[in-house]
């Protein structure tokens, strides 16, 4: 097992008291997002089947001509789904303006042209884009199949979100289900996204990262890693930490959301991606953010927020526009 400073943290709950069960993993939890923003998940009840296919299913994907990825390109989206391709993300403008060295597929809340949200021009919500699929341009795989994997995956990592969200309201002093009504339906529709990302090996000469150094825009974040390094977090001391892949974990980490919400007690971390393995890595982001709604307000009470920016942001969704637009181009062409 790779060594890591980051704990992990155990979800699942045996017999006995698991009221002091689950105050002692919202305690580990509360301590991990404090100190490191970061820690690994297991315990969880996504089966490890599921996320090897859908990895499989995403390298099918990925190895397609651009020509066939194009077809699903996400400048053709009006919502922000589908294929992105190499530079087409970037999150560090300063020190990368060519963009990350890595492609990419967003699939989200899969609305239909009808639901009320998508027909009053609400940002982000809408149908994904799915590939049309065939056993020439991807054998042993057909679209019905690969759609079913990818939203299968998607709701497994719902449901594990929402679990993990309920201990973070419990551990800022909230009633378990506080968050449930912007991140469930009929409540609501959560701006959650499943994101399949592939980044080329690096060449050691290179000065370009996979993924420049950012912090998560939304809530929380679940990220499935194949068995390459290359994820690195800003510790306070103000190294950078790997956080290589450990078996039947996921990473969690904070967005700047919760941020928000916790009123700077928890961390963003700054973090990115350096794929000098020498082999092509690949990762399943899953960035589980609540309805467009959602206000960002300090929840806690006698902390102050850090944050200018929270200040100025009203909504989950002015937040994701507002860094949506400053990190994808084609953003700023529409």
């Amino acid at each position: 097992m790779p060594n890591s400073s980051l704990p992990i943290i155990d979800i699942s709950l045996s017999e006995g008291s698991q009221d002091a069960q689950k105050k002692k993993i919202a305690a580990d939890i509360d301590n991990a997002a404090r100190q490191y923003g970061f820690f690994y998940l297991t315990g969880y009840q996504i089966p490890e089947h599921l996320i090897a296919e859908c990895f499989q299913a995403a390298t099918k994907f990925f190895d397609l001509p651009t020509d066939e990825k194009n077809k699903i390109a996400i400048e053709n989206s009006q919502c922000h789904r589908g294929w992105y391709a190499i530079g087409g993300e970037v999150l560090d403008p300063v020190h990368q303006q060519e963009g990350d060295i890595k492609e990419g597929l967003k699939i989200g809340n899969d609305l239909p042209l009808t639901h009320p949200l998508v027909t009053n021009g609400t940002p982000l919500h809408g149908p994904n884009q799915w590939p049309e699929i065939s056993s020439e341009t991807m054998p042993a795989m057909d679209s019905t199949l690969w759609k079913k994997t990818m939203l299968t995956t998607y709701d497994y990592f719902c449901e594990t979100g929402l679990e993990v969200m309920r201990y973070f309201a419990m551990a800022l002093n909230l009633e378990t289900d506080y968050f449930d009504h912007w991140l469930t339906r009929p409540d609501s529709e959560p701006m959650a996204t499943l994101s399949p990302i592939r980044y080329p090996a690096l060449n050691q000469a290179e000065t370009a990262l996979s993924a420049g150094a950012h912090t998560d825009f939304g809530c929380l974040t679940l990220l499935a890693q194949d068995n390459n390094e290359g994820l690195e977090i800003a510790i306070p001391d103000g190294t950078w930490l790997s956080v290589p892949p450990i078996e039947n974990t996921l990473i969690v980490n904070i967005g700047d959301m919760l941020a928000f919400w916790s009123g700077g007690k928890y961390r963003s971390t700054l973090h990115k991606v350096n794929n000098r393995s020498g082999r092509t890595r690949q990762s399943l982001a899953f960035f589980y953010d609540p309805a467009y709604n959602t206000p960002l307000i300090n929840l806690t009470d006698g902390l102050s927020n850090s944050s200018e920016t929270a200040n100025e942001t009203k909504t989950a969704l002015d937040h994701l526009l507002q860094k949506i637009g400053d990190s994808f181009s084609y953003q700023k062409n529409r």
